[in-house]
């Protein structure tokens, strides 16, 4: 049971651009995590988030900052997140070190999805399990992703940004017929 003078923070992430513009992830997060915060009487002073940044990087502004916030409190401080793989989708080893130091900084993690506060080894367990599965969907979906694009390239199709002088049309590379002759004239002088 919490105190009234409990206080917390709350940490949202999404990992794509696409998401932060069309999607209310971050949103959606931030009212649950509020309202877990308000059924356990915690106080909430600060929100940090990372928009559009992937779960795979341990480096991350929001996180940054909410590290710097916690080791300038100096006092233990909720740590509410929306999901476990909001926080990470590292590998195991990675989420550990990273759950080890926010509580040296006095961070109490809890989640509204997972039951990080109960200590036994059942829920010790469904916390290695849940980083073993974000951390191998995250690298197999990117296998497929990878596997995808290198398809479209050998039937012909170009999936990315295309590069200067060509034009993407029908996601076809076709040369640009303004640039093309200008590039050309770029490395023929060059080479001479």
């Amino acid at each position: 049971m919490n105190s009234t003078d409990d206080e917390g923070v709350i940490y949202t992430r999404v990992s794509s651009d696409k998401q932060v513009r069309e999607g209310k992830g971050l949103e959606s997060q931030l009212f649950s995590c509020k309202r877990l915060a308000k059924v356990r009487s915690i106080k909430v002073i600060n929100t940090f988030e990372d928009a559009g940044i992937s779960g795979k990087l341990l480096y991350r502004p929001g996180l940054d900052k909410l590290i710097q916030f916690l080791k300038s409190r100096n006092q233990p401080t909720f740590l509410i997140i929306d999901d476990l793989d909001r926080l990470s989708r590292l590998d195991i080893y990675d989420y550990f070190n990273l759950k080890r130091e926010l509580q040296s900084y006095g961070a109490k993690l809890i989640s509204v999805c997972d039951d990080l506060e109960t200590e036994s080894p059942e829920s010790e367990l469904m916390e290695s399990m849940k980083v073993s599965y974000t951390a191998y969907w995250r690298k197999r979906n990117q296998q497929r992703v990878n596997s995808r694009m290198r398809a479209r390239v050998s039937s012909g199709y170009w999936p990315f940004h295309p590069p200067a002088g060509y034009l993407l049309v029908d996601k076809l590379l076709v040369p640009d017929p303004h640039n093309t002759p200008l590039i050309q004239k770029i490395f023929k002088d060059f080479s001479t």
